[in-house]
């Protein structure tokens, strides 16, 4: 598990689209709570197309954990779409 953790957060240092594609396809086949943390994570640092990707995954999430996490890196980015999918999630 150690070595996933460190292939996800290497993966997720290399900037392009087919690494973005990768931990998006991971995210979808790993059940372990702990590693779709760090994916998540891994995607939040892809800069804008990671931040499109959380808004996809997080109505698909069932973990609140894991929607939580989404929610803090789409905080954290200073991306003008995630403050709008913020906001609807706050008036829905």
């Amino acid at each position: 598990e150690k070595i996933r953790k460190k292939a996800i957060f290497w993966l997720g240092q290399i900037q392009g689209k087919n690494s973005l594609v990768e931990l998006i396809n991971l995210y979808s086949r790993i059940d372990e709570p702990e590693l779709k943390e760090k994916i998540i994570f891994a995607i939040a640092q892809s800069g804008n197309s990671g931040i499109e990707y959380l808004i996809k995954l997080f109505p698909g999430e069932n973990s609140l954990r894991l929607k939580k996490k989404i929610i803090f890196w789409l905080g954290q980015s200073n991306s003008e779409e995630a403050k709008k999918f913020i906001e609807k999630l706050l008036t829905e």
